[in-house]
């Protein structure tokens, strides 16, 4: 079956990581672009599209119904992942959301206790406490990907996706890997290194309004060093 929609770049990577024979749950599905593609295409068994508004929706039903999926993918209202065990999908995307809001998703669906489910996640804000979430509380992760902004995105916007499961046990989370991100990363290297890169000089603009401060915490900007000097040897390296 084909349809005429076209997955933006943060999107068609998230795509990538949802495995063959899926039972998907796109959560915040907006218009079920992501489950409709995949759908059509084969790649999965069947899809949830949930969404917290009524809007959204709407507009995933009529992109159902346009595609003829409607014996694929269900659409529920809910707020993040409330009720979408009943389903029992087996990977779950929540793609375009602030970090704090999926790690408030995360925390409310205490039934996330399976290494088989996967999570492909794909913060907007607050990255590095996203990570921090993860690790103390026992998501393994096993990829990070990079994806490019498309025309409608801000210049030269990088996206992050992260991809974990739950049930890998707590681990703890080095200053550096919290600052750059790039563990296990399958993005190619030339996006790697413009990533770090920006990651360096954000982290030196801090460096030195840090130094600037009339009261300057010295322990704090040696630790900020710390991780730039990590930072600029992994760029080094790519």
């Amino acid at each position: 079956m084909g349809i005429s929609i076209r997955l933006d770049g943060r999107l068609s990577v998230c795509a990538k990581y949802v495995r063959r024979g899926a039972v998907l749950a796109d959560i915040g599905t907006d218009h079920a672009y992501l489950p409709a593609v995949l759908a059509a295409e084969g790649r999965i068994a069947r899809a949830i599209a949930a969404d917290i508004g009524e809007g959204p929706c709407e507009n995933a039903e009529k992109t159902i119904k346009s595609a003829g999926l409607g014996d694929m993918i269900t659409v529920i209202r809910t707020d993040g992942l409330r009720g979408v065990e009943r389903y029992s999908p087996t990977d779950i995307v929540i793609a375009g959301m602030g970090g704090e809001t999926i790690m408030s998703i995360l925390s409310a669906a205490d039934w996330l206790d399976s290494h088989d489910i996967r999570l492909i996640l794909q913060p907007m804000t607050r990255q590095a406490d996203l990570w921090r979430y993860l690790c103390e509380n026992g998501y393994e992760i096993t990829a990070t990907d990079l994806a490019e902004g498309d025309s409608s995105a801000p210049a030269g916007k990088i996206y992050e996706i992260v991809v974990c499961s739950p049930g890998g046990g707590k681990r703890e989370l080095s200053d550096i890997d919290a600052a750059l991100r790039l563990y296990r990363c399958a993005a190619p290297a030339r996006l790697q290194r413009l990533f770090a890169a920006r990651t360096l000089s954000y982290l030196d603009e801090s460096a030195s309004g840090l130094a600037k401060g009339k009261n300057t915490d010295p322990e704090r900007l040696r630790r900020l060093d710390f991780i730039r000097q990590g930072v600029r040897e992994k760029l080094e390296s790519l």
